[in-house]
């Protein structure tokens, strides 16, 4: 596995684009493929656990400025105090979602712009472990300078992740923190259950056109449509996994909406270092 050419890359353009059979080219690697093919087939079996185990992720504009409720001619529905949070029961994400079409139905001018399901790992504690540790050798060996010397202090936040029909993330920018160097997110979906079903990974490649692709949702579909150059897609299935900076970059980024019986697995991992060791 190539470390410099991974953090060249991410230093010139922002992200890299590998293959899970990078990591197996390693052989100071622990971690054995054998577990992590038993990891995400583990994965692969928790969509059974959404209604009893999962929240769900649903913002949509002005969902904490509420300018809608001072039109006059607004008769839609006032937002509960469950209306004001990120995240909900899976199983209570039909009401968030009529909440939102009645409030456009009274006059609100809103939209949604991001929903999925995010999960803990029910009975597979052990599972995110393999998927944490792989995460600390290959960050630790592409950062050597900035994150190796601080393994033991280093800090993890991952988010598992299912995005089914319908769901998406509209682009955004998490904005850089002190405390993230990036972020590594390794998909899972058997390859042969996409065709063309959307879910895509979407994100710049250059910030040219970010105020408009962060404004004007409907003009990324356009671009996509075209296939424009500023915009460069993953397709989100399993030996597929992608690196985002995050001291240097701050490139906006979203899923498009998938489409279908998709399902789409991800794993995300934020690395960084706490306060003062960055």
């Amino acid at each position: 596995m190539n470390y410099e050419n991974i953090y060249d890359t991410l230093q010139s353009k922002g992200y890299y684009q590998g293959s899970f059979d990078d990591f197996w080219n390693d052989p100071t690697l622990k971690i054995t493929k054998q577990d992590f093919e038993k990891a995400s087939d583990y994965l692969r079996t928790t969509e059974q656990y959404l209604e009893s185990h999962a929240d769900y992720r649903h913002n949509y504009t002005e969902q904490f400025q509420q300018y809608y409720l001072q039109d006059p001619n607004y008769t839609g529905p006032k937002p509960s105090q469950e209306e004001l949070e990120h995240l909900i029961p899976y199983s209570r994400r039909h009401i968030r979602q009529k909440f939102i079409l009645d409030a456009i139905a009274g006059g609100a001018n809103i939209r949604t712009t991001q929903q999925w399901a995010q999960i803990g790992f029910p009975d597979g504690k052990e599972m995110q472990e393999v998927f944490n540790d792989l995460t600390v050798h290959v960050t630790t060996n592409v950062y050597k300078k900035e994150l190796l010397p601080h393994v033991d202090k280093l800090l993890l936040n991952g988010h598992y992740t299912i995005y089914k029909k319908g769901d998406f993330a509209e682009l955004h920018q998490d904005g850089c923190r002190s405390t993230r160097h990036c972020v590594i997110i390794y998909y899972f979906a058997k390859p042969e259950t996409w065709t063309n079903s959307g879910g895509r990974f979407v994100f710049e490649v250059e910030s040219v056109k970010s105020h408009i692709m962060l404004n004007y949702p409907h003009i990324v579909e356009e671009m996509l449509e075209k296939n424009d150059p500023y915009l460069k897609t993953v397709i989100p299935v399993y030996g597929t996994y992608v690196m985002l900076d995050l001291k240097k970059f701050n490139l906006a980024h979203g899923v498009e909406v998938v489409k279908d019986n998709f399902v789409r697995y991800a794993y995300n991992v934020f690395v960084g270092l706490p306060e003062g060791l960055t």
